[in-house]
């Protein structure tokens, strides 16, 4: 009886395993951002990489909106925060390694946005 209880919840774990899994990648919209162009340890470099953010964002979420139809521009403007909060963490890791004098091993990030947001 014990043994026919554990192998159902075996069962029932390995069936159940597949909701706890990580995201697939067609669950969100990403666009890549290059930066190893950019002297990040200058603020004009640091400016620029955050103006390839913000234009990654847009793309991801959608370029210019009928500003007359306020709930898709409060959507596309929600979607942009979201795209440009996943990459600030990246960027300031950028940020901070090229001015503390070290060399990237990466020179690209991800802005990112659940799909359908």
């Amino acid at each position: 009886m014990a043994i026919r209880f554990a192998s159902l919840a075996l069962a029932a774990a390995l069936v159940s395993a597949p909701a706890f899994a990580a995201p697939a990648a067609s669950d969100s919209m990403s666009k890549a951002v290059r930066f190893g162009d950019l002297d990040l340890s200058t603020d004009a470099g640091a400016a620029r990489l955050h103006a390839r953010v913000r234009y990654a964002a847009q793309a991801v979420c959608g370029g210019s909106v009928d500003q007359r139809d306020l709930t898709r521009v409060r959507a596309v403007e929600a979607c942009r925060q979201v795209a440009m909060a996943s990459a600030e963490p990246q960027v300031q890791t950028a940020l901070a390694d090229a001015r503390g004098g070290r060399q990237l091993a990466v020179n690209d990030m991800k802005v990112a946005t659940p799909r359908g947001f």
